[in-house]
């Protein structure tokens, strides 16, 4: 979010305040898809083209490497710090196991700064975003392992959300330097709720005769729970 977007809310940034982590030009390849940037503690800008190709490079690693090349200017300005995990990180969805390990890695990973952080006068927050409207949201979507499942789901957490919801919260987060923001708003009720909710998932799941069924497809299609189960297929 830039300062002088007319969307931000937050008062007048100091002078210098703003864009302080340098960033050198990295190449890219034409007609690559990326699924993620890393800035390395060099300052060295790098791209991954795969979800996870092996188990060190799924998020909570990504995070972490990105987390600790811009500490110390934060820091430095009491700044603020925000970690993108999932609603994944408190509900553990089958044929989604590599992705759901890695978002709560990236969960714990923020409370864990978050508390020596605030010693420092900066702070870190974390952002759990449910199903946004997106090419690897709308591409697992299109799997039939997960049609199948999507019969055990509620029709408001399997709807996917605009784009926009979830740059409003991590705007609301930015301007207020708040521990936890999400998108869309039943995702706080269960944050709040996951050691309640979590188990009945599990039981209704368990008893379901489409999961059978969902994870043969998945077998049948020669799928890898290697890379991020169904959502990984769109870039792996």
């Amino acid at each position: 979010m830039s300062p002088r977007s007319p969307r931000f809310r937050g008062p007048a940034p100091v002078r210098g305040a703003w864009n302080q982590v340098q960033v050198p030009p990295a190449s890219l390849a034409a007609g690559t898809r990326y699924w993620i940037a890393i800035l390395g503690p060099g300052g060295a800008l790098a791209f991954r083209d795969r979800c996870c190709s092996v188990a060190s490079d799924g998020p909570t690693e990504t995070s972490a490497q990105t987390d600790l090349a811009v500490l110390p200017q934060i820091v430095q300005r009491k700044g603020y710090l925000l970690n993108v995990a999932s609603l994944a990180a408190a509900s553990h969805a089958p044929l989604m196991g590599p992705y759901t390990a890695s978002k709560a890695g990236v969960e714990a990973l923020t409370d864990t700064l978050r508390v020596e952080l605030s010693t420092t006068g900066a702070r870190a927050g974390c952002a759990y975003f449910g199903f946004i409207d997106t090419d690897l949201v709308r591409a697992s979507f299109a799997q039939s392992s997960t049609q199948t499942l999507q019969a055990n789901m509620p029709a408001f957490i399997r709807t996917p959300v605009p784009v926009g919801k979830a740059v409003d919260a991590i705007e609301r987060a930015v301007d207020k330097r708040l521990a936890r923001t999400w998108a869309p708003r039943f995702v706080g009720g269960f944050l709040a709720l996951r050691g309640i909710l979590q188990p009945l998932a599990e039981k209704r799941l368990m008893g379901s005769p489409e999961l059978a069924a969902a994870i043969a497809e998945a077998d049948a299609a020669g799928r890898s729970e290697g890379d991020l189960g169904v959502a990984g297929q769109l870039v792996s």
